[in-house]
């Protein structure tokens, strides 16, 4: 598992970030209007093979509980929860924040597109390419 380093004040802290050659993340579509159509997100969730997940970081399945599986770009901006390069161990003590700002991400995207008809993706995708510095922005706190 690799850490980013985030400067906190004048600590140094880490949070967990996927190792970009074994998930480097997966798009399946960068369309809003298909993307944000009711149903896509459940017809989109389709990963069942967890312990592939743990086995690629070499993370013993007894250890499982302590992680969630996570997809680097989020069904709901376009990500591709069929293909093992968009998954993740998570560390579950994180998990919490990073799904707080999943669900704003998320809704965010698809408020944009209702309000501007724009379908493009892909600034909500960049979005999460470094999901400890946006949740620093969006929420004025530290990951």
């Amino acid at each position: 598992m690799k850490f980013k380093p985030i400067l906190t004040g004048l600590l140094l802290s880490t949070v967990a970030v996927p190792d970009p050659i074994l998930t480097p993340g997966a798009i399946k579509s960068t369309d809003l209007q298909e993307i944000c159509a009711p149903g896509y997100d459940k017809a989109h969730r389709v990963w069942r093979n967890q312990k592939q997940t743990f086995a690629k970081y070499n993370i013993p399945w007894s250890q499982h509980l302590n992680y969630e599986d996570d997809d680097f770009y989020q069904i709901c901006i376009g990500g591709d929860n069929a293909n093992p390069l968009n998954h993740w161990p998570q560390p579950k003590i994180e998990s919490f924040k990073k799904n707080r700002l999943e669900i704003h991400v998320c809704h965010m995207a698809c408020n944009y597109y209702q309000e501007t008809g724009d379908r493009d993706a892909t600034q909500f995708q960049n979005m999460m390419k470094d999901w400890a510095t946006t949740y620093k922005i969006i929420f004025n706190e530290e990951p």
